[in-house]
């Protein structure tokens, strides 16, 4: 049998978590470890996961010194369970809430030697069962391939239940933790999918994402105590769309313009701070070159 690590992300959503948690416990297919990264809560987490851990042998809790956002939750939570010894790797936020049997639909294709995959996604709906916006995967020009056995070919999808083989790190390397929020998940998944390692949303694992509300992403209509996230968004989409090539550039380029004139010409408040952001993290997204990380070179 393979052993299965699964990497949870947290940051104050605790009673989200402890669902998140339990539903991971009650798999119908047992997880070997459950990495929980806390993002430096400051809520009750520390305490509770830490009871927990007491409970359960295979829970591992590691509490950032500050907040490393997403991105950095993510890659440290990554570097933990390649030193594991596990086989594959389940990625998910505290916010998400797997079907018992979610790890078991997965696990039922990854193990398939007929199917060359570089990593697998769940089918992601929000509390009233249709599907998430923030979690649509972007689907391949062959996304039929294996549509017959219900997995729909993707290029890129999101940290919302994602499923990898351990061993593939080696190739590809860590999600970007300088991305701090926004895209991190996209960047990563393509990144496999450039390797020739296509990935495919399983429509049979189907988890629960409970967000606030079921929107898709706009810095026209999002609040105000939000609007400076936007600047992640659109230095790391930069910096993805360049790697991908000068097509995909040249399409987000517009998107942008496109929404400054949305921005302009629709009714919105915080104009200027607005159009701010989004010329701000568009030019230092042309400068933007992190490093990636390889398993090589952590510490032994």
């Amino acid at each position: 049998m393979k052993r299965v690590g699964c990497i949870i992300v947290t940051f104050n959503k605790l009673e989200l978590l402890k669902e998140c948690i339990n539903a991971v416990l009650n798999q119908t297919v047992k997880v070997d470890k459950i990495f929980i990264v806390d993002n430096a809560s400051t809520d009750n987490t520390r305490d509770y996961v830490e009871q927990l851990t007491k409970k359960y042998n295979n829970i591992i809790y590691s509490r950032l010194k500050k907040n490393m956002g997403g991105a950095g939750g993510f890659n440290y939570g990554l570097k933990l369970a390649y030193k594991a010894d596990i086989d594959y790797i389940w990625i998910m936020d505290d916010d998400t809430i797997p079907k018992k049997d979610s790890l078991e639909n997965l696990l039922r294709f990854a193990i398939r030697d007929d199917i060359n995959w570089g990593f697998l996604s769940s089918n992601v709906k929000w509390i009233d069962d249709s599907p998430c916006l923030m979690n649509i995967p972007e689907p391949d020009k062959l996304w039929s391939e294996y549509i017959i056995d219900g997995l729909v070919r993707v290029v890129s999808a999101t940290f919302v239940s994602l499923f990898i083989k351990k061993e593939i790190l080696k190739e590809v390397g860590f999600p970007i933790s300088e991305f701090f929020i926004w895209g991190d998940d996209t960047e990563f998944t393509k990144r496999i999918s450039k390797k020739k390692y296509p990935g495919y949303m399983v429509s049979t694992s189907v988890v629960t994402h409970k967000m606030a509300k079921n929107i898709d992403v706009d810095i026209i209509n999002d609040t105000k105590d939000r609007l400076n996230r936007y600047y992640y968004r659109y230095r790391n989409k930069v910096y993805t769309a360049k790697k991908s090539g000068m097509k995909e550039f040249i399409q987000f380029f517009l998107h942008t313009s496109y929404t400054i004139l949305r921005i302009l010409k629709e009714k919105n408040t915080n104009k200027f701070k607005k159009i701010q952001i989004v010329i701000k993290g568009y030019f230092a997204g042309l400068f933007f070159k992190p490093s990636i990380e390889f398993p090589d070179s952590l510490d032994t």
